[in-house]
């Protein structure tokens, strides 16, 4: 997880992320983008 948060923090996300575990990554990925209008930033590598 310190992995992924110093990715966020150096490629300019300081503010307003979410990170989440789980299976649940599609499904928050079709809510974020289709219905909220929200860019969605992949950071697993």
């Amino acid at each position: 997880m310190q992995e992924k948060m110093i990715r966020l923090a150096r490629g300019g996300f300081k503010h307003h992320t979410s990170v989440g575990s789980g299976h649940m990554k599609e499904i928050l990925k079709e809510a974020f983008t289709t219905y909220l209008g929200y860019d969605w930033v992949d950071i697993d590598n």
